[in-house]
């Protein structure tokens, strides 16, 4: 029998929860006094709660063990992939300067049209930004203003306060909490 076989055989969290409920109302009734039926059941709950609780983290556990393994796959995937598309790179120039030197801006053959077009043009260089300061200014159409932008280092934030520096109004450090399986 599997590990998935016999964890589907618990019953659900909700129903455990549902039956811990009513033991905790039948304490309730009476009036807090443990019995020994009563202490044998919340043993017996408690039980199926911890081992539906512990086959809940192996799931997870075996689920990032399959995120690791897919993040894996997906990084030895993607260097082939751009293995190819270097090779696809490489072999088009080396097209390009054979079309080139035997002076071909064309060919058609039987399974395809191979040509050598000329792109849109683009602009090549760079202008300090004095000098685009100066053209801006002056009003050339092909300079834009692009104003500074702030952000917060919320890194920087953090080791600010923990070296005892008051944050402005606005920002607290707070801890969240997490679940860690092992």
């Amino acid at each position: 029998m599997t590990a998935a076989a016999v964890g589907s055989m618990l019953p659900t969290m909700r129903e455990l929860n549902d039956v811990r409920d009513a033991l905790d109302e039948l304490l309730f009734e009476n009036e807090g006094e443990l019995t020994v039926d009563l202490e044998k059941a919340f043993e017996k709950i408690e039980g199926m709660i911890d081992t539906k609780l512990e086959r809940w983290g192996l799931w997870i556990l075996d689920r990032e063990t399959d995120v690791v393994k897919l993040r894996e796959e997906e990084k030895r995937i993607a260097a082939r992939r751009k293995a190819i598309e270097h090779a696809v790179e490489r072999s088009k120039a080396g097209l390009l300067m054979q079309m080139q030197r035997h002076e071909r801006t064309k060919l058609s053959g039987l399974l395809i049209t191979v040509s050598v077009a000329t792109n849109p043009p683009s602009l090549a260089g760079e202008l300090a930004p004095e000098t685009l300061s100066t053209l801006f200014e002056e009003g050339a159409p092909f300079v834009k203003f692009a104003p500074a932008t702030f952000a917060l280092d919320r890194r920087a934030a953090i080791e600010h306060h923990k070296a005892g520096q008051p944050l402005p109004d606005g920002l607290t450090v707070t801890r969240g909490i997490s679940l860690r399986i092992k």
